[in-house]
């Protein structure tokens, strides 16, 4: 036969045709192959190239051609690149194609790799095996999409083997099967199956517990498996598949087919099938049998060969069952039928008594899970319902999961509908439908279905939100104008709802809006006003009962008056001329004729301009009063209690404020201006301080703060008083009672998306700001009740957004007390995080000021369970946070409250766990303390602040003993009357009463101890004594520590104690001494250098007494050698260090050093120790100082040039030449 080059290279090739090699086969099938391979392989019959060749003779002698000349199998060697491979269905309508080849590597590398082309369909499925001769070659085996990309690879070892199995093609196009060798080169044969319905075996399959599950068929009361697979040689255990549960009745057809397109001979090939857990098969064939299942159990066919196992030994196993049997629900993982349970249900799973058609059971309609509504009723209008998804990889287990949960305390009762069959179609006999009720567990809160935000988190408070917490919440919002700047609340259509107006600066126009009920808002209109609408006023000015606006027009210098027609629409608006670039605008009557006038705050003019109204609609002349530069904010009100309005402005370029107090005809006072502001914007009157005196609030744009000015009721202002607001850029200020104590708060809008709410401290002052996000730049600013509940709302004009956001007024979350009078509060949670991207809320009202423990367990205390918790604020700020422990347990370092208002609990996934968590927030007032972990010894222990009462101190504590906790240390201390600190010692005869409390919640069984400084127990109490009193004996003064800890099992979560410490210090009444220095001796000499000296006291000293410079009085004799003469000099001493503790003190001369001469020190009594003994009387010492001969002493005053030493004698005499600076005199 000649030879051609087939692939257009320097390969030389051989074609011969092939007789057929097996009995199956009856097509002849063409075999390639190079010259150069035969004479390496073939070397024997290289004679007989270019003849007719016994093909059985070949497969005998050359090793590379066993198992591939057969049907279909091209045996093709070529060069190293990119060769197709056509895929032959093995048998019709199998829908399984098969193909083969054969080469060899040219070289190492991805350079070198043969790439065999073929073509695939969406959905296909593709398995491939390589062999190569030399085992060493370790090759590598990919499969390549159309783009290139790597979908499956498997890379051989020792063996020289390498395969992967059942590759998903996603989409349709040619894929490459490449192979290659990092290595060393070889011989290969490669296999390659695809299928487009029977399924491909996955090795490892060979045992029962690898088994294999081939995608069925499903058919009207039958359902059908098909798998192809192959036995190579290192398969010696065979191939298993999962036939899932069968029921008695059930009958089972088990096809096994080899033929043309495997090594495989009739009688090879075994299929057995096994009941599980059993040893022995119930019926095996070499090709077909139908068996009838009597037993109910998992069935697995097992597939084995006895001969001609090859890299080729392919089969194809069918099994059909024919089911008449209907499916069952064995278990549901839910409280059981009609049982109560307080479990916390985020997803269960239902086992079936077969596996199920997934088309059926994962149809979602087949589900339902629901709670009745209000009316206690199920299947009606307001039931609630659980939309649930389902996840099921075959065989009788389906997982479903919440898709908003948990599910919440009540009745509940989930069904699953008939509709879900089994494979052969069988329905579910009968439907399922599990009825219980959810209850709590002990004091905890059940997270809610919506608590994965701040604003959406569960409440901790008890009874529902009540009253007004004084918050915020986010709100609609609703489109208006261009550049939104300012807004007003009025009632417009007189339905007795809120309305809104809104000045939009950026399409000089007011939008309208009219309230819906419920706080919702509707676009009345827009109505065209003057250039640049920047503040509203809203008020009758014409008397017909209608509520009409007046807009400052920034850039046309005058104000739009627009009449309300009475159903949310204006007619007849006027423009009245005022001063320049007026920014707000404000009525009221100022004449007291009863009629509203107006009065606009310009900043162009520095000025304002009053307009007394005629009552009709329309004001009168203008007239101009000037205020100072840049007059921006304005308001109207009493500050001097005669009855006539007084007017506030605002001067933002002066940094002032102006009150120009109203005489009553509309004329006013000279203005009188008041400083320490920063760029102020807007002002409000109110009485702040709730002294029955009216206030003014500013907002200060130049430092971010809101100022106070407290009014002394006579017109006049105290001086302003700030409050930080943080980087809200202010623009707007409105004063209202937003948490229902009776007393004016402040909110304020600002462009850097921040609105800041400080509430009343009932001191007469404010507390710290709380910021609530709106996006959009939330210049605008009004107040009002807009949905009826009774607590005051907010609603913001965004300039950048070109809209209002409504703000809601939140009810108050309050913790439960316990114990009732204590003041300690408590919250409980218990929550669910389904996964690791699940986060989880808890809110609670909190009022400045108090001190917040945050501890968490979980259930078991599982190891790697620790999740990570924060407290926040509404605006994001953390103020502590906290990772549990490796058991799930731990607590937050405490926290004091900046302000009144909610504060939120955040739960997020932290070690390898996510499921159930318990937590419980606790709130004590200030003078509580809250113990921090870890206090476990005396190295550790919790310092606490005492309050002292006469000789009694007292310190209050909330604690708890958590799992593992070994118990809670406290360093005890005393606070002297003359010391600000405390002292960590307590002196003998201090006797110490410790006395336990504990929440009615507390399982807590306390032990109570003192212990000394080394952690010895010097004292205690009997478990379950809740008292204990020690007294320090005689010569045992020193630092002292109180523990509690629990007795036996009896930590945890709820563990808590409060914890009472009284110490009694016994008096002192002996006076303390000097009792040492290190001056010179009484009466001595001496030639030392003295800058500076010690004192030495009996006892430790009040600091404030030790550091008075008025008590040292050091002074050197004069000329006349005598004490207390005139010419006496005198030098200043200063206590440096400054004395703190401690039994010595440091003394400065800080005009020193002494001069030779004599010296008296005097300490007066005024030094005193701790309990304000003084000195019983002065201390007086008496010295001199003498020159060392041959030495010159440094002056008092050598610090300058000019000052220095002389090194001179005998005084300066004669004239230098030298000039040193002299006194200066004033002239003209």
């Amino acid at each position: 036969m000649p030879t051609r080059d087939l692939d257009k290279s320097a390969w030389e090739a051989l074609a011969f045709p092939a007789e057929p090699p097996h009995p199956m086969n009856t097509r002849p099938c063409l075999v390639l192959a190079t010259a150069a391979l035969f004479r390496r392989h073939c070397k024997p019959f290289l004679e007989g190239v270019g003849q007719r060749l016994p093909l059985t003779l070949l497969r005998k002698k050359c090793r590379w051609l066993p198992g591939l000349l057969y049907g279909f199998m091209t045996v093709l060697w070529t060069q190293a690149g990119v060769e197709s491979l056509t895929l032959t269905e093995a048998i019709p309508a199998s829908s399984w194609f098969v193909a083969g080849a054969t080469n060899s590597f040219d070289g190492l590398g991805t350079a070198n790799a043969d790439d065999w082309v073929f073509d695939a369909e969406a959905g296909d499925r593709i398995s491939a095996r390589i062999e190569t001769s030399v085992g060493a070659a370790r090759p590598r085996l990919r499969l390549v999409n159309p783009s290139g990309q790597i979908i499956a690879s498997a890379d051989g070892g020792v063996t020289g083997t390498a395969e992967f199995h059942n590759a998903a093609v996603s989409a349709p196009g040619s894929y490459r099967v490449r192979v290659y060798t990092d290595h060393q080169v070889s011989d290969y044969r490669l296999r390659v199956d695809l299928t487009r319905g029977p399924g491909l075996e996955t090795e490892p399959n060979n045992s029962t517990n690898t088994a294999n599950s081939p995608p069925p068929v499903f058919l009207g009361g039958s359902f059908q498996l098909r798998a192809a697979g192959t036995l190579p040689v290192d398969d010696a255990s065979g191939d298993w598949f999962a036939l899932g549960t069968l029921d008695p009745g059930n009958t089972v057809l088990l096809q096994l087919t080899t033929g043309p397109w495997s090594t495989l001979v009739p009688g090879d090939a075994l299929v057995a099938l096994y009941r599980s857990g059993e040893t022995n098969p119930v019926t095996q064939t070499t090709t077909q049998t139908t068996f009838t299942v009597s037993q109910r159990g998992d069935y697995l066919a097992r597939v084995t060969a006895s001969a001609h196992q090859d890299l080729m030994a392919r089969y194809l196993l069918s099994i059909a069952v024919t089911d008449s049997v209907a499916p069952a629900v064995l278990d549901v993982t839910l409280p059981a039928q009609g049982s109560v349970s307080s479990d916390i249900i985020n997803a269960f799973t239902v086992t079936f008594s077969e596996p199920m058609r997934p088309s059926t059971v994962t149809n979602l309609s087949a589900y339902s899970l629901r709670q009745p509504g209000p009316d206690n009723t199920f299947d009606t209008a307001d039931d609630v319902l659980y939309p649930v998804t389902v996840s099921y990889a075959g065989g009788t287990t389906l997982s479903v999961s919440l898709v908003v949960g948990p599910i919440q305390l009540g009745p509940t009762r989930f069904t699953i509908a008939a509709t879900v069959t089994d494979r052969a179609g069988n329905p579910l006999s009968p439907p399922l439908s599990r009825q219980f009720t959810l209850e709590r567990l002990g004091p905890f809160q059940v997270e809610n279905r919506s608590n994965d935000t701040f604003w959406g988190g569960t409440s901790l408070g008890v009874g529902g939100a009540v009253g007004a917490e004084g918050s915020f919440g986010p709100g609609p919002s609703y489109g208006v104008g261009a550049n939104p700047y300012a807004v007003v609340a009025g009632r417009w259509d007189g339905d007795g709802l809120w309305d809104l107006a809104v000045a939009n600066v950026g399409s000089d126009t007011v939008s309208v809006l009219l309230g819906q009920g419920a706080g919702g808002f509707g676009l009345r209109t827009n109505v065209a006003v003057g250039n640049g609408p920047v503040g509203l006023a809203a008020g009758d000015v014409n008397g017909d009962g209608v509520m009409d606006l007046v807009v400052a027009n920034y850039y046309s210098h005058n104000v739009s008056v627009l009449l309300g027609d009475g159903s949310g629409g204006f007619v007849g608006w006027t423009n009245y001329g005022v001063g320049n670039n007026p920014r707000s605008v404000v009525l009221g009557d100022l004449n007291g004729d009863g009629r509203l006038d107006l009065v606009s705050a310009n900043e162009g003019g520095g000025s304002v301009t009053v307009r007394l109204g005629s009552g009709d609609g329309s004001f009168g002349a203008g007239v101009n009063v000037a205020t100072g530069n840049g007059a921006w904010g304005l308001a109207v009100g009493h500050l001097n209690g005669d009855g006539r309005l007084d007017v506030v402005v605002a001067n933002s370029g002066g940094q002032t404020l102006s009150v120009l107090l109203g005489r009553g005809d509309g004329s006013f006072e000279v203005p009188v201006g008041y400083g320490g502001l920063s760029w102020p914007r807007a002002v409000a009157v109110g009485d702040v301080s709730g002294d029955g005196l009216a206030d003014v609030v500013v907002v200060n744009a130049g430092d971010n703060t809101v100022g106070l000015l407290r009014g002394r009721g006579d017109g006049t202002l105290e001086g302003v008083v700030k409050y930080g607001l943080g980087n809200v850029d202010p623009y707007s200020v409105v004063v209202g009672d937003w948490d229902g104590d009776g007393r004016l708060d402040v909110a304020v809008g600002g462009r850097n998306h921040w609105v800041g709410v400080l509430l009343n401290d009932g001191r007469g002052g404010l507390e710290g700001a709380s910021l609530y996000g709106v996006a959009g730049s939330p210049m605008g600013l009004a107040a009002g009740d807009w949905d009826g509940d009774g607590r005051q709302d907010l609603v913001t004009a965004n300039y950048n957004g070109n809209n209002v956001t409504v703000l809601w007024g939140q009810g108050l979350e309050g913790l439960a007390e316990d114990p009732p009078g204590s003041g300690v509060r408590h919250g409980w949670g218990r929550g669910n995080l389904s996964s690791s991207q699940d986060v989880d809320y808890w809110v609670f009202s909190g009022r400045a000021g108090q001190r917040v423990m945050v501890a968490c367990e979980v259930p078991g205390h599982p190891g790697n369970s620790g999740l990570h918790y924060r407290l926040e604020r509404a605006d994001g700020t953390v103020l502590g946070s906290f990772s549990a422990g490796n058991n799930g347990t731990g607590q937050m370092a405490p926290v004091v409250l900046p302000a009144s208002g909610r504060y939120g609990v955040r739960v997020s996934y932290n070690w390898s766990y996510w499921g159930e968590y318990r937590l419980r927030v606790s709130v004590v007032p200030g003078h509580w303390q809250v113990e921090e972990e870890d206090n476990n010894g005396v190295g550790q222990a919790n310092a606490l602040g005492f309050e002292r009462q006469g000789t009694n101190q007292w310190a209050r504590l909330l604690g708890y003993i958590r799992q593992g906790d070994p118990g809670d240390v406290f360093a005890l201390a005393y606070l002297p009357q003359g010391r600000s600190a405390l002292v960590s010692y307590l002196p003998e005869g201090t006797v110490i009463r410790l006395s336990l409390g504990r929440p009615a919640s507390s399982p807590l069984d306390p032990v109570l101890e003192i212990l000394d400084s080394a952690g010895a127990v010097v004292a205690s109490a009997p478990a379950g004594t809740t008292n204990l009193v020690h007294t320090v004996a005689v010569g045992a003064s020193g630092r002292y520590f109180a523990r509690v800890r629990a007795n036996g099992a009896t930590t945890g979560l709820a563990s808590q104690y409060l914890l009472q410490i009284q110490e009694s210090i016994p008096p002192d009444v002996v006076p303390p001494q000097i009792v040492g220095d290190s001056l010179p001796s009484e009466g001595s000499t001496s030639t030392n250098i003295l800058d500076r000296f010690t004192l030495m006291f009996s006892e430790e000293l009040a600091p404030a007494t030790v550091n008075d410079a008025a008590a040292y009085e050091l002074r050197a004799a004069g000329a006349d050698g005598l004490f207390d003469t005139a010419d006496d000099l005198f030098y200043s001493v200063a206590v440096s260090p400054t004395y703190a503790s401690g039994s010595n003190a440091t003394c400065l001369i800080v005009d020193g050093p002494l001069q030779p001469g004599r010296y008296r020190l005097i300490v007066r009594t005024t030094l005193k120790d701790l309990e304000l003994n003084p000195m019983a009387s002065a201390y007086v010492r008496t010295f001199e100082v003498a020159s060392v001969p041959g030495f010159v002493l440094e002056n008092r005053s050598n610090d300058t040039f000019w000052g220095g030493t002389s090194l001179g004698v005998g005084g300066a005499v004669g004239a230098e030449g030298s000039f040193g600076p002299g006194p200066s005199y004033g002239v003209g």
